[in-house]
């Protein structure tokens, strides 16, 4: 029981950490480029256009646009035509809108039974989290905006040398860990005070007690550069105006000190502004949706749950209760799958065992008769 309690303050912790208010509010407008390579050859490259929202409080709204997308040399068409994710502290949400089928959008941890499924037309998929630093979400570019904009009060209490990164988890066990990764990092000295530079590794804080523990090549290994080239002013607060963000491989699993550039994510920043109204910070809801819930991730509930369709947000209650009768669906198959093999045998000694006892039943009763009174 301990340790369960243990497991769940952690994961509490990492998925929603105490926060200060500052007096901040802006909107940003720009530019995000995604860009893939791989042996110098750009795979996928993704361009979209952004209106990030922030509030003093913490909670912010981001709105995506796809103006441009290649895949392996091809231009493609740019679906879905918009993508909103937002933060009101409590849930982190996302929205995506599938205007045609379409096998590109994998879904994420939690919906595994949709991925590289097409998509039916005008379906909608849905995402809920806890707390408001984004992690589960399939595209980086999210990250990387949130730590450009948005990780304010995030760095206020920041504990160590550990942060969340700016990848997806493959798994969404590891969200029921401390999946933070060791990272260095560098402030900006004027408000807000945003990151200026962060040096990503790819080790993770759960990895203390595993056989990489004393990888001094993965501690101190380079997975993602974050650094802010330009800002600009808004007032009195200083805002990034160029960020880009490049991603390193690692070609020898047994040396991390050896690494390849394999993509990066580029920021230019067009306008700001601080005139916001309510409906800028709005939580997009889904119509019709199959949600991917990753609330109910917890140290003994190490997995997403899969919801749909649904018409708005489902109450964190509903994710747990579907988990939970998963689990219960699990071992009742697990139990009928062992007691399947016993039936078996009873069945097979009917078919031996049985003609035997009839033979020597017989033959009993022939001796009977045969014998004196």
């Amino acid at each position: 029981m301990k340790r369960i309690r243990a497991g769940i303050a952690i994961v509490s912790l990492v998925l929603c950490p105490t926060f200060s208010i500052q007096a901040n509010d802006y909107e940003v407008d720009g530019i995000v480029v995604f860009s893939f390579t791989n042996s110098g050859r750009c795979i996928l490259y993704q361009e979209d256009s952004f209106a990030m929202c922030v509030r003093n409080s913490g909670s912010w709204c981001l709105k995506q646009t796809p103006l441009r997308y290649i895949d392996r040399g091809k231009e493609r068409d740019v679906l879905p035509p918009g993508v909103v994710t937002s933060s009101d502290l409590t849930n982190l949400y996302q929205v995506i809108t599938f205007p045609t089928n379409d096998l590109r959008w994998v879904a994420p941890p939690g919906v595994t039974s949709l991925t590289n499924r097409p998509a039916p037309r005008n379906s909608q998929w849905g995402f809920i989290g806890r707390g408001f630093i984004p992690y589960g979400l399939p595209d980086t570019r999210i990250y990387v905006l949130w730590y450009g904009f948005a990780s304010e009060n995030y760095f206020s209490n920041a504990p160590e040398d550990y942060l969340h990164p700016i990848t997806a988890e493959d798994s969404p066990g590891s969200y029921s860990k401390d999946f933070r990764v060791h990272a260095r990092y560098k402030l900006a000295a004027s408000t807000p005070k945003l990151p200026v530079s962060i040096q990503f590794s790819m080790y993770r804080k759960y990895m203390d007690h595993s056989a990489l523990q004393g990888r001094k090549d993965v501690f101190e290994s380079t997975n993602c550069l974050f650094s802010v080239k330009s800002s600009t002013n808004l007032g009195a607060l200083t805002l990034p105006k160029v960020i880009r963000a490049e991603f390193f491989g690692f070609p020898v699993s047994s040396n991390y000190n050896i690494s390849v550039p394999v993509g990066s994510i580029s920021v230019l920043v067009t306008n700001v502004r601080r005139s916001l109204t309510s409906e800028d910070f709005k939580t997009p809801t889904p119509t019709n949706a199959v949600v991917s819930d990753l609330r109910p991730i917890s140290f003994d509930a190490p997995v997403g749950v899969a919801l749909g369709p649904m018409q708005g947000w489902p109450a964190p209650q509903v994710g747990r209760a579907r988990y939970d009768q998963a689990v219960r669906n699990y071992l009742k198959k697990q139990q009928v799958a062992r007691n399947r093999p016993l039936a078996w045998r009873a069945i097979f000694a009917s078919f031996v065992i049985c003609p035997v006892v009839l033979f020597l039943r017989r033959r009993y009763k022939r001796g009977s008769a045969k014998s004196p009174m």
